[in-house]
């Protein structure tokens, strides 16, 4: 399949000439589009601080461009890098969304971000479960 893209430039010169020209551009690959995209990860809870790596698979396998974008739904309590490692940010929820650049497939992973248990004394310990969460 063959595709044509046309490029329009123009610019106003200084003694007022409108220069324009159109370039052309064709090429002969068709490429195989994504169908679908999936996010796994090994916890969908993380501490304050804490992380963890999602992947996502994109399929078939032999798709032209399986380049994924990643976002988090609140940056406020996960944040997610562009490799899909999230960090736990403050208490809370989020979902972090992985999104194909080809087709604009979306897969989501939901995260609980959890304050970390911190004892009263080294090695203790105390209080309700509730004030740890």
């Amino acid at each position: 399949m063959k595709t044509l893209t046309r490029i329009f430039i123009s610019c106003l010169l200084p003694m007022g000439l409108l220069l324009s020209c159109e370039p052309e551009a064709t090429s002969d690959k068709a490429g195989i589009a994504v169908e679908s995209i999936s996010v796994e990860g090994s916890s969908h809870e993380i501490y304050i601080a804490g992380s963890v790596q999602l992947t996502a698979s994109v399929l078939p396998e032999n798709a032209t461009d399986k380049r994924v974008a990643w976002m988090s739904t609140d940056e406020s309590v996960a944040t997610v890098d562009g490799g899909g490692l999230v960090t736990g940010v403050a208490r809370g929820t989020a979902t972090i969304r992985a999104i194909t650049l080809d087709g604009a497939k979306v897969a989501t992973f939901a995260v609980s971000v959890l304050k970390p248990a911190v004892p009263d004394k080294p090695g203790e310990i105390s209080g309700d479960i509730e004030d740890f969460n």
